[in-house]
């Protein structure tokens, strides 16, 4: 017997029909969604070891030496987490554990600066790993710096200069070290422009040195005669005469070129000294005794155009009201006594040894 139903209860129980149809699927899919294994066990993120011989091999060498000592201390305090295992706290305790073995000199800060280049070199590390997609977030961005009073670095006097030369006369290299110390106090060049200094660097008739130093940037300084002529004879001395103009200039009496570690013994050289231990000389205070030499000859604005320091914070009318090749020129033939090429507008012959 037929069941008569009629159009609104056909329409209600199709409904209801649909419905548990759909609750089905649902079921269906979230069991699905259980049964399956998890992704990040599927494809578990790189160790901090194992990302770290990557991105030597992707960075460039100037990344690489800024950041390279504490990406291998990075290595040996976390070195075993997956990139998206590490934390915040990971990062803070690596920071305090750089702090605390930070080598002490009387113009320390407590390891703040040791502290502050480790998370710098973290942000460094885990900013690349997230370009890579294996984290989402960097630990390291929220980890603050610790803020300190600016550094106690000056321009050193004149008595102080002649006691780095009378050092540096007295080493079993002191062709190489006096020069180097010349260098650096003449162009105010930071360490990275004395390490990668090549000789096609060297312009004898413009009288200018080309520096490539931090963050890829290049700029050039004016030099004497006789610095460009020490620093061609020096090179030319300890290379093949057949070695192309990429080659490095500063090198020691094997030959081989001078590395950070060559700086570090000039350091460690000058803590030898009474005087010298007690203010923490390094190279970078001739930097500051060149900037603050050009300063006092041509003022703010030329001793700015000499360093090569950043134009990003200064006004429209600044930059346009800036010194200009020409003022950093007459600075130089001032400082030194001595008429420059690009001053006079006499170019140098070809200098032949």
């Amino acid at each position: 017997m037929p069941i008569s139903m009629t159009t609104e209860e056909l329409i209600a129980l199709l409904a209801d029909e649909r419905h548990a149809g759909e609750d089905d699927a649902r079921r269906a899919f979230a069991q699905q969604r259980a049964d399956s294994p998890n992704k990040k066990e599927q494809r578990p993120t790189p160790t901090v070891r194992e990302f770290y011989a990557t991105l030597l091999d992707a960075c460039e060498d100037e990344t690489v030496a800024n950041y390279g000592t504490y990406w291998r201390k990075l290595v040996e305090a976390l070195g075993d987490k997956q990139l998206a295992e590490v934390t915040k706290t990971d990062v803070m305790g690596f920071a305090k554990l750089c702090r605390k073995s930070a080598l002490v000199r009387r113009n320390s800060r407590e390891g703040l600066g040791a502290r502050r280049n480790a998370v710098a070199a973290a942000r460094c590390f885990f900013a690349n790993a997230k370009d890579a997609h294996h984290i989402k977030t960097n630990p390291a961005k929220k980890v603050r710096h610790k803020s300190y009073d600016p550094a106690l670095r000056r321009a050193l006097v004149e008595h102080e200069l002649d006691e780095l030369y009378d050092l540096e006369a007295k080493t079993v290299d002191p062709e190489l070290y006096t020069l180097l110390l010349r260098f650096h106090h003449e162009t105010g060049a930071r360490r990275g422009g004395g390490l990668t200094l090549r000789l096609m660097d060297l312009d004898y008739r413009r009288g200018m040195i080309e520096l490539h130093e931090k963050g890829l940037t290049v700029r050039e300084v004016p030099a004497t005669e006789e610095l460009l002529r020490s620093l061609i004879r020096h090179c030319l001395s300890r290379t093949s005469p057949d070695a192309p103009g990429e080659q490095r200039i500063f090198r020691s009496k094997t030959g081989n070129p001078i590395s950070r570690g060559t700086y570090g013994r000039v350091h460690d050289r000058w803590y030898q000294s009474e005087s010298l231990r007690n203010l923490g000389v390094t190279v970078h205070w001739l930097r500051h005794t060149a900037i603050a030499e050009y300063r006092e000859i041509g003022g703010l604005s030329v001793s700015t155009a000499f360093a090569g320091h950043s134009l990003r914070n200064r006004t429209t009318n600044e930059n346009y009201g800036g010194a200009q090749p020409a003022d950093v020129i007459d600075a130089f033939e001032r400082r030194s006594g001595e008429a420059h090429p690009l001053g006079s507008g006499t170019i140098r012959p070809p200098l032949t040894f």
